[in-house]
């Protein structure tokens, strides 16, 4: 297989089917997804969204600040982006 240190270790191994210095590419192809992977994704995408929509209760539980203070400090900023 050969050496996959120095600069351009990483060129030769890829040609070589050789991925992140010496694990096996073990069949997957870029375009195949699996179940688990996309339900992963799903998960992350689902919980950026909840965050965002539940930001100042959030916010404020983390800071222990009150939730209208929070959301006075987003409008504000909201209201200098404008300008």
């Amino acid at each position: 297989m050969g050496y996959l240190g120095g600069s351009q270790g990483w060129v030769r191994g890829m040609t070589e089917g050789v991925w992140l210095g010496g694990w096996g590419m073990m069949g997957a192809s870029p375009m195949k997804g699996s179940s688990m992977g996309w339900f992963i994704f799903l998960v992350l995408v689902v919980g950026a969204v909840a965050a965002y929509k539940f930001r100042v209760p959030l916010i404020a539980k983390l800071t222990g600040q009150p939730q209208h203070r929070i959301q006075r400090a987003i409008e504000k900023r909201k209201e200098n982006k404008r300008r």
